[in-house]
């Protein structure tokens, strides 16, 4: 792990296996909600009245289980983007942090107020990074309607949400973006 006392900060925190680690969750996630929305594709052996409405009803919920499986990729996706920009954004922090401490030893400080600028400029890609990732996270999240399913709440701040999984992801990205 690199320490950033040349810099004075890191401009790209973050932990990478846990993003992956989150990404996968989802990933997984997914595939579980398309495998019972397929499971549910079985073809019934009753007749009558009640299995034309029990019909309905799973029409119903297989097409809320395919947007659910829906969100979770996209979810998945924008978290492996993440990963792959979080990726980039440290290795040019570490390099930085590199061009800082040489230019600190070699009493050279102009050359280390270059490297500490360069290190705010990749921070705010950083964050730009990361607010634009939490906004796809945000716009995966699962359709308002499918709350019918669950009673969400946002656990964290203990206040009621509409939309479980847009909280959970933001709350995700955004412990691992450090914002």
């Amino acid at each position: 792990m690199t320490t950033f006392d040349a810099l004075g900060f890191d401009p790209a925190p973050g932990e990478l296996s846990r993003i992956e680690a989150i990404a996968q969750r989802y990933r997984r996630a997914g595939d579980q909600l398309r495998y019972a929305r397929d499971a549910m594709a079985e073809p019934q052996t009753w007749r009558g009245e009640a299995s034309e409405a029990f019909a309905r009803r799973v029409d119903t919920l297989r097409a809320d289980l395919d947007t659910a499986a829906w969100s979770m990729s996209r979810a998945a996706t924008a978290l492996t983007d993440w990963h792959a920009d979080l990726g980039e954004l440290q290795r040019q922090a570490r390099e930085l942090e590199l061009a800082a401490r040489a230019a600190r030893d070699h009493g050279a400080s102009d050359e280390l107020d270059a490297s500490r600028d360069a290190a705010r400029r990749l921070a705010q890609q950083h964050d730009d990074a990361a607010h634009r990732i939490a906004g796809l996270l945000r716009r995966a999240s699962v359709a308002d309607d499918l709350d019918r399913y669950w009673v969400p709440r946002d656990l964290s701040r203990g206040a009621a949400s509409a939309d479980p999984v847009a909280v959970a992801l933001s709350n995700a990205i955004a412990e691992e973006c450090g914002t």
